[in-house]
């Protein structure tokens, strides 16, 4: 009856499995319930929940005839499987048995890995609903003084290109400010993006000329943390908006930047790349950083998820660029590996029109 059951069943002494249900091999990825049978139950637990796993162990069970309120409660454990993932079991008071006629305990647990992930997401929905509610308020109180120096900087330009050569690169730098200040508007229009408002116009883009301006955009902050490569081929146009993807790019290059230590800037690499493969525009951002853990890996486009300190960052620059590339038909991916870096490659669809 125990071996039928769905939920996981444990007999161990003394820390050490006697016996397993079909369930525990299938859930942790074993072949048969043998090759668990005779290791140490903490084996198969992870660490972060080993300390708890071990306090119940040598807990003293109570008395059939003692009250349920003097019974364990249920708990939420971490089991690792044989490849090294982590599933949560939620675990049910420990029983004791005989197991070939001598004492024994007998765990159960429930797999709740799918309901974590649910909960999980319910949270960040929650989170995001806030983040919407914030949206309206944040994009009025930012955009009316974005507004005074769009129109002040268009007005300094105006006045210098009519003191000829002399002032080109003055001008020039002003045309730097207001990408940037478009950028900033871009990043207003994010947070209404995960509000579900939506007003930009989509249309043909040289993703070539986005890409070069959010490099020169960039340049200083890049200058003083890796050494720069491009390799820039000629493209065709894309559907999209240059503001949005500028604000792609300028995510993937902050990222890359911020996966070199600073301290080696020397030897940091900073490789950004336009190509046209098997009929689609490639952006490939590339460093030679840290790499992402395996364990991290899984979650790089979640929402607030972040390995990098408090402060540092909300975790929502992925997320949201990972969105806005699907809703232009395109594809965000990478590849890893620990220690020799990451490669971030945008792939759109050409504009059909163009």
């Amino acid at each position: 009856m125990f071996d039928r059951m769905p939920d996981l069943v444990i007999i161990h002494r003394e820390g050490a499995i006697l016996w397993a249900n079909r369930a525990v091999p299938r859930l942790l990825g074993y072949p048969k319930s043998d090759d668990l049978v005779g290791r140490r139950l903490l084996d198969i637990v992870h660490p972060a929940s080993r300390e708890v796993v071990r306090s119940r162990m040598q807990t003293k069970l109570p008395a059939y005839d003692e009250p349920e309120s003097e019974l364990p409660v249920l708990v939420e454990t971490r089991l690792l499987t044989r490849d090294g993932d982590t599933v949560t079991v939620e675990v049910s008071p420990t029983q004791d048995v005989a197991f070939g006629g001598q004492p024994a305990r007998l765990v159960v647990g429930r797999d709740v890995t799918e309901r974590m992930r649910l909960r999980q997401q319910l949270l960040i929905a929650d989170r995001m609903a806030s983040i919407g509610m914030l949206a309206a308020g944040v994009a009025h109180e930012v955009n009316n003084p974005l507004a005074y120096v769009l129109n002040n900087i268009e007005i300094a330009r105006k006045e210098l290109a009519t003191l000829g050569e002399s002032t080109r690169s003055s001008r020039a730098a002003l045309a730097v400010a207001l990408e940037g200040v478009d950028r900033i508007r871009t990043i207003v229009r994010d947070l209404l993006e995960l509000a579900k408002i939506d007003d930009a116009a989509v249309g043909p883009v040289d993703v070539g000329a986005i890409v070069e301006s959010t490099v020169t955009l960039a340049a200083q902050t890049i200058a003083k943390r890796a050494r720069l490569e491009t390799s820039y081929q000629a493209v065709p146009l894309v559907r999209g908006t240059p503001a949005r993807l500028g604000q792609i790019v300028l995510n993937l290059i902050t990222n890359a930047l911020e996966a070199m230590p600073a301290a080696t800037r020397e030897e940091n690499r900073l490789r950004v790349s336009v190509r046209y493969s098997a009929g689609r525009v490639v952006v490939e951002v590339s460093d030679n950083g840290q790499g992402i853990a395996p364990e991290h890996a899984a979650r790089v486009f979640d929402p607030f998820f972040t390995t990098k300190a408090d402060g540092n960052g909300t975790g929502l620059g992925l997320a949201i660029s990972q969105r806005l590339v699907a809703e232009l038909g395109g594809e965000l991916g990478f590849e890893t590996a620990p220690q020799l870096g990451t490669t971030f490659s945008l792939t759109l669809r050409p504009d059909e029109a163009s």
